[in-house]
């Protein structure tokens, strides 16, 4: 399950404040997976999910892993995704 796409441009498409980071997305995808942990109805979160999927226009992939996204969500993550 994709979390989030292209979160670079959020800001730019007027759907985050100007501000919107890396470590703002960081924190949403920490969010993301919390709701889906409480959720009775999922039955595994590990290894399912896949981000950042930026388009590499405003932040490149090492802004996000400066964040700790790999290291804080690696069990998560079933792949890492950059557009191009």
């Amino acid at each position: 399950m994709q979390v989030g796409n292209e979160p670079d441009l959020y800001a730019r498409h007027g759907h985050r404040p100007e501000s919107y980071s890396p470590k703002d997305y960081y924190t949403e995808f920490g969010e993301v997976i919390r709701a889906l942990k409480e959720d009775q109805k999922i039955q595994r979160v590990s290894g399912m999910l896949v981000g950042p999927s930026l388009a590499s226009a405003d932040w490149t992939p090492e802004m996000v892993w400066e964040t700790g996204f790999v290291n804080d969500y690696g069990e998560y993550l079933y792949a890492l995704s950059v557009e191009q």
